[in-house]
């Protein structure tokens, strides 16, 4: 499977404080929901560990719908249970 969304730590040039993000390889935009949700879990005081391993797991999902052609919105039953093999 090819990777367009990729998870990624990012520093602040001027803070120097760490992020992880979801970025589009092809161009490293950002992907605007992902970054909420791990923003979100910043806010939940979560480990950064969480954060990077949710940022992996939520740019596999966008690269799974990407390549089925699924709404990564609204999947279904049938495009989630594709997911799982």
């Amino acid at each position: 499977m090819e990777r367009i969304y990729v998870g990624e730590r990012a520093v602040s040039p001027v803070t120097g404080v760490s992020r992880w993000v979801v970025v589009d390889s092809r161009s490293y935009g950002l992907q605007n929901e992902a970054v909420a949700y791990l923003a979100s879990l910043r806010a939940r005081d979560c480990s950064p560990n969480t954060e990077r391993v949710y940022a992996g797991r939520v740019a596999l999902y966008l690269n799974y719908c990407l390549m089925r052609r699924l709404d990564w919105k609204a999947p279904g039953f049938l495009g989630l249970a594709g997911l799982q093999q």
